[in-house]
């Protein structure tokens, strides 16, 4: 009797400390597309935040994969211009309207590889809107993206791996990326991991191919 009484109050611990876990896959299961979107486990928000006090408010923040603008909610008080861009058509409809009033947030319903950079500071941010993708797919993707945003000279990226799914770190130091940080968030008791990067864009100096290496946290002003 003590043991069943034991094994359903880990149970019920588990379901509190993983729900945002659980909800994930059922998702998996229900929609490939993930349309209901999920919210940011707060140990990762708090993490992306904490990255971002180290980069100024002139930055333009840039959400791929915004969902309802859930992070652009608390990227646009701290940020000039926050930008979202989600190719779900109903979740950018919902985030155009959740914004409608911010003069400071643009949402885009459009595919993220077709997007345009401008040539300003950036802050480009990633949970891994490709879950769904094996990575023979989501690689190429990437590439492409990174390959647009290499016309950015000044900029950042922000990468939240997947639960079951990391982008191969070359991809990165392929472009040019420095590893400013790498934190992991442990999920259903160490079992699964986010990877969360905070990487920094150094332009290639020429006929010398970008490397990869850590570098310091910027000794700049917090944003805010």
């Amino acid at each position: 009797m003590y043991e069943a009484l034991i094994i359903v109050i880990i149970l019920i611990l588990v379901m509190i400390l993983e729900q945002d876990h659980i909800r994930y896959r059922l998702s998996c299961l229900s929609s490939s597309k993930n349309k209901q979107g999920l919210p940011t486990p707060s140990p990762i928000r708090n993490k992306v935040l904490a990255y971002l006090d180290h980069i100024t408010s002139n930055y333009t923040v840039i959400d791929f994969g915004c969902g309802d603008g859930e992070m652009i909610d608390l990227f646009q008080p701290r940020f000039d211009h926050v930008i979202g861009i989600e190719m779900d058509e109903d979740q950018a409809s919902r985030a155009s309207a959740r914004f409608a009033s911010r003069q400071n947030v643009t949402i885009h319903a459009m595919d993220m590889t077709t997007y345009k950079f401008e040539q300003v500071p950036t802050v480009l941010y990633l949970y891994e809107p490709l879950w769904t993708a094996p990575d023979d797919e989501a690689v190429p993707i990437y590439n492409k993206v990174l390959s647009n945003l290499s016309g950015v000279s000044d900029h950042y990226l922000i990468y939240v791996s997947g639960i079951h799914q990391q982008l191969p770190e070359s991809l990165f130091s392929d472009h040019g990326y420095a590893v400013v940080s790498h934190d992991t968030h442990a999920r259903f008791f160490g079992v699964a991991h986010n990877h969360i990067y905070l990487l920094r864009y150094q332009p290639p100096r020429e006929n010398r191919k970008p490397k990869i290496d850590h570098v310091d946290l910027p000794n700049t002003q917090s944003a805010g």
